[in-house]
């Protein structure tokens, strides 16, 4: 969707505050000005429409290296923060707005949007399994101050990685994450 695309560059490029519709819009060369808003509705609905391109893949990437690391018997507290990086990062390599993406979940975690990420795929924790591993790995952590370090590791997480997708992007030979490290 040229919509959605557009929309990416702009708000990796120049911050989702700072874009209007119309600018979208017109950057996607929409002869209908009001498409976007019969598709999305708003700002907060194309939001969720990135976001949800992206969540899917993510989230089937971290099933299934959990799944890996499970059946392999090496599922531990630092597999798991592995698994969570190494699909996050994988949108590195996504030439399909990946990069944008980390940058957009960075921008709407900075400014406490926390409400459009729980909607799509309960986004920041994952899933219900993870949250439980999560939890039996860190036992011995108090109650209060476990979600809260989760939500600083996730900030640090796709700050770090909307600054490296912002320094690699359009770069000739940048090797992939997965070529240089696996999880083991």
């Amino acid at each position: 969707n040229k919509i959605i695309a557009t929309a990416e560059r702009l708000y990796a490029d120049r911050g989702i505050e700072a874009i209007s519709l119309n600018e979208i819009t017109r950057e996607a060369e929409q002869k209908n000005k009001s498409a976007l808003s019969y598709h999305f509705g708003d700002k907060d609905g194309l939001l969720k429409a990135i976001i949800a391109k992206h969540a899917g893949s993510v989230l089937e990437e971290r099933t299934t290296l959990i799944a890996q690391l499970y059946s392999a018997d090496n599922l531990n507290i630092a597999t798991l923060t592995q698994a969570i990086v190494y699909s996050l990062a994988s949108k590195l390599d996504d030439e399909n707005g990946g990069r944008h993406y980390l940058s957009i979940v960075a921008q709407l975690i900075s400014a406490n949007r926390y409400d459009l990420l729980w909607e799509e795929l309960d986004f920041m924790t994952g899933n219900k399994a993870v949250m439980d591993l999560y939890a039996e790995f860190t036992a011995d952590t108090p109650e209060e101050l476990r979600m809260p370090r989760l939500m600083q590791a996730c900030h640090m997480l796709f700050h770090s990685l909307a600054y490296i997708a912002k320094a690699v992007d359009g770069k000739e030979g940048v090797t992939s994450l997965r070529d240089n490290h696996r999880i083991t």
